[in-house]
């Protein structure tokens, strides 16, 4: 099942300024909160998840990702301005984020987003692609395409 349908533009922020984890996260948390889930719980759901061990994959990528009481599984997918530490399993700061929140009855899904995203990111070229888009929709129409290549 491909999880390119659950990109939406609007979940797609090119280069905001950023400049620590807690300020990406936050960021991330204020995009995805709904009805369902605040922002603050959120927030709380994604340090939570970092406090287990840093969700940073190396070569400037991060997936967050937690599980939380919601309907569907929500992803955000984010750009810095300027990389961030993000304490990576290989000590490069970070650039790109993808978000995935889980329902947390879902393991499937959650499973087969993370390692169609870690597909996705893995070669230097789409990391390239994602870091020179300019704009929200330029970087969201990018990660649909990576995502449908792989």
């Amino acid at each position: 099942m491909s999880v390119d349908y659950l990109l939406t533009q609007d979940v797609s922020l090119c280069k905001i300024p950023a400049i620590s984890r807690k300020r990406v996260l936050q960021e991330i948390s204020r995009t995805l909160a709904t009805d369902e889930i605040s922002e603050d719980q959120l927030f709380d759901d994604l340090m939570a998840r970092e406090r287990l061990g840093s969700t940073g994959i190396g070569e400037g990528v991060a997936i967050p990702h937690c599980r939380a009481n919601v309907e569907r599984m929500q992803i955000c997918l984010v750009t810095t301005e300027a990389p961030v530490d993000y304490e990576a399993e290989d000590d490069q700061l970070v650039d790109i984020f993808v978000t995935l929140i889980v329902p947390t009855d879902e393991h499937e899904i959650h499973l087969s987003a993370l390692a169609q995203f870690s597909r996705a990111l893995a070669p230097a070229e789409s990391r390239a692609a994602l870091r020179a888009c300019s704009t929200s929709n330029e970087l969201f129409e990018c990660m649909r395409t990576l995502l449908r290549q792989t």
